[in-house]
Parts: C-alpha cells; structure tokens; sequence
C-alpha cells in the first residue's frame, strides 16, 4: 500500500506528533511526503521516501488580506497534494494537519484520504457554515479524533470517524480502512 503523508499546516509544534506518525507508518507501508518548503527537514524522513516541498505562504502584513490569501494559498496548496496523489498513484492520502475552511471547500480528492483533528473542532462549534462543510466532507474523508469529548461531539453531528488517541494512528485498526 502507498501511502501519501501530507501536513497541511507545517506548524513547528507538531514536529514531534509528525515524527511520530512518520515512524510508525513507513515502517509498516510505503510512504512519500508532502510539505511546506522547508519544513520536512524538521522531520526524520526515512531514507527512500519522496519528499514534495509547496512553496510557504509568507504574507503576514495585513491581517484581512492574510485571512483571504492564506485560505487561497491553502486551497492550491490542497490541490497540489491531490495532483501529486494522483500522479503518484497513491492508495492513501495522510493529511495530519489542517485548516477547517479550505479544506473542506477544496475536496473532493481523488484518493481516499484519513485526516487528523486536532482543534478543528472548536472551529465547527462555533460555525454553523464549518459545521455544514464539515460533515458534508466527512462523506469523502474518514477523519481521526484524539479524545473522547471530540468523538462524542462528531456522534452528535454525525460526522463519520474514528478515535484513536494521542499517539500513533494505527491504520489498521480503522474498520472503515479497507487495509
């Protein structure tokens, strides 16, 4: 199986929880890589892997047009890691991190794709607009949750999932997975 790992954000704070996630998953599967420009050399890559870089959003000036432009940057960011799936003939796109917005406006993906939350649900608590998307993308995308107030808040709205815990996602103990 070939899996695509891609990190939508590339926060520095997630450099341990991705090293994580990485050595788990490429000792069981074939794994490349997607990130900002820059960012994976945070990262223990394992020797053999592809490594893709996008080019880092850099316009921290204004905070209104930032609001827009970093949406729009996440949007062709998104598109990227879709063509590089494709192209790659991936079974699995890994997305660790995202933003809410862009993301559940850019799909669909043309591969499967196991997103992890982290604090996008107090995005969609708080946005009935988020919240709409969200649980129309959980149609496309089997997200993964890290504690049981988030699994019982996507019960509540219906939003297909699995709970998984801090730690390494095990792909093969998701039911919907077909590993």
């Amino acid at each position: 199986m070939r899996i695509l790992y891609a990190d939508l954000i590339c926060p520095l704070g997630h450099v341990f929880y991705n090293n994580i996630q990485i050595a788990s998953i490429s000792s069981r599967y074939d794994v490349d890589f997607v990130f900002q420009k820059g960012y994976a050399g945070n990262l223990n890559i394992p020797d053999g892997s592809t490594v893709f870089e996008y080019h880092a959003f850099a316009d921290k000036k204004n905070v209104v047009i930032n609001a827009i432009s970093y949406r729009l940057y996440m949007i062709s960011y998104q598109n990227y890691v879709s063509k590089v799936a494709r192209e790659g003939n991936y079974d699995i796109i890994f997305i660790s991190s995202f933003e809410t917005l862009s993301f559940c406006v850019s799909l669909p993906y043309k591969t499967r794709v196991i997103a992890i939350c982290h604090n996008n649900i107090d995005y969609i608590k708080t946005s009935r607009v988020k919240r709409v998307l969200f649980q129309r993308t959980s149609k496309e995308v089997y997200f993964v949750v890290l504690n049981k107030a988030s699994d019982s808040y996507f019960n509540s709205i219906k939003v297909r999932h699995f709970l998984a815990g801090h730690g390494t996602i095990l792909l093969e103990k998701m039911r919907f997975v077909k590993i």
